[in-house]
Formats: structure tokens, C-alpha cells, sequence
């Protein structure tokens, strides 16, 4: 049966009124079927319209958009220690990749010119320096930023020289290329 008419005069509804525990599953031709039992008769989701976004893009784009509020507050997401949840949005922060996020907080400070954003990254790195980085247990955690800051060093023509020097023995204070200043102690 191709259509509604045929549907009802064969008795189709009928029989599932008459028999609530039979399902079935139809083609795309029965969504109308599928909209009345719709416990007991399953069609193929509605095709998008050619011009329609993701549902994904849906659900979360604006409150995408609106994750990340200006350039400190992706300083401080890169440097969570924690999953951040926002508006029905995720930012993970998988503790594997930290001494990197690290890295790239330092980076984007730098970039920025985000004197606190720097001096948060240098406190986290002080306070998790000589930690075994967790997928590594060879590798301190300030060595895994130091390899991760030449390699974004070198990407951005940004200077983390003072990070990347970080791999040798434990100095106590990084310092900016511009002085001998304490990392993040001002430019």
C-alpha cells in the first residue's frame, strides 16, 4: 500500500490498535503511520533540507560561539585541570595533553600581551614542574613543556625559549627573552 487512502481502507491502523505489541519498521512512504503508533511503527528520520545546517550545528553552535568569551578566557580553558561545561558545551581537558595546553596558554599570553594569563601558567608549571607527566611517567612535567614550547616556538616565530630550556636541570624561575625578569613578572 502506497498511500494514506489505501493505508486505512486495507485496515493497516486498524490493526494496530487492535494488536499494540506488533511493530514494525516502514519506508519514509509511511511516516504518517509511523507519527500515529509511534511506539509500535519506526520510519527512517526526515531528510534534511539541502540547505539545512548539522544538527549539531543546531544544538550547539551558538552556545559554541559563545564558549570561549575573549583571549584570557582561552588562556584559562587551556590551562584547566578539569573538564569545563558552558551552556550545554563541553571543553575537555585530558590530562595527557596538559603540559601542551600549557604551552599554548603561555603562547597565546605572550601574543596577547596578557601579563596574569602568563603569571597563572608560570604558578601551574612552578607548582607541577618535577610531576611525572601521567602518559610518561620518564618525563617531568615541565621537560614535556619545554619540548612542547620549542615546537610552538618555532611554528609561531613567538619566543618560549625560556620554557623550552625547562628539559635540562630544574632552574627555579623561567624568565622571559626580554630580561632576566621572572616569567610573567611584566615585559
Amino acid at each position: 500500500m502506497h498511500d494514506q487512502t489505501a493505508m486505512r481502507t486495507e485496515g493497516i491502523a486498524e490493526q494496530f490498535r487492535l494488536h499494540p505489541d506488533v511493530k514494525a519498521e516502514v519506508d519514509e512512504g509511511y511516516r504518517g503511520l509511523a507519527n500515529e503508533f509511534s511506539e509500535q511503527v519506526r520510519a527512517p528520520p526526515k531528510k534534511p533540507k539541502e540547505d539545512a545546517p548539522p544538527t549539531g550545528v543546531i544544538s550547539y553552535g551558538s552556545p559554541s560561539l559563545r564558549f570561549v568569551r575573549y583571549s584570557h578566557d582561552l588562556g584559562l580553558l587551556l590551562l584547566a585541570d578539569t573538564h569545563v561545561h558552558r551552556d550545554g558545551v563541553w571543553s575537555f581537558a585530558p590530562t595527557n595533553n596538559e603540559p601542551a595546553r600549557l604551552a599554548k596558554s603561555t603562547l597565546l599570553a605572550r601574543q596577547c600581551g596578557d601579563q596574569d594569563l602568563e603569571r597563572t601558567a608560570v604558578t601551574k608549571l612552578r607548582n607541577r614542574g618535577e610531576e611525572p607527566v601521567a602518559h610518561r611517567p620518564d618525563c617531568l612535567f615541565r621537560q614535556a613543556v619545554a619540548d612542547w614550547s620549542r615546537r610552538y616556538g618555532k611554528a609561531t616565530d613567538i619566543d618560549l625559549s625560556d620554557l623550552a630550556k625547562l628539559s635540562g636541570s630544574a632552574p627555579n624561575t623561567p624568565t622571559s627573552r626580554s630580561s632576566a625578569r621572572p616569567l610573567g613578572a611584566g615585559r
